[in-house]
């Protein structure tokens, strides 16, 4: 899978070349996405931010991420590293 990937991304070298739907350039792996992982500064805002806005509750959540569930999706939020070293230092 990462090596369709690459290659399909190694054909977009500006905006105007990238596929699109419809194009048939499109992989059948890329039309759909199962999780996306994103690096927070601050897991509780923005775990509550997601409980607020969304109207979810965390799927999954421990010390250092948060998960929400959509329909096929699973968004998964991750405390960096920095964030608690600074938050240590204090």
């Amino acid at each position: 899978m990462i090596q369709q990937v690459m290659s399909v991304l190694e054909g977009w070298s500006s905006p105007d070349s990238r596929p699109t739907e419809g194009s048939g350039k499109v992989s059948e792996a890329l039309k759909s996405v199962g999780a996306i992982t994103l690096f927070v500064e601050d897991l509780p805002a923005a775990r509550s931010f997601y409980e607020r806005v969304f109207g979810r509750t965390a799927a999954f959540e421990d010390d250092s991420s948060a998960a929400f569930k959509f329909d096929n999706t699973l968004i998964n939020l991750v405390d960096t590293p920095g964030r608690r070293a600074r938050s240590s230092r204090r």
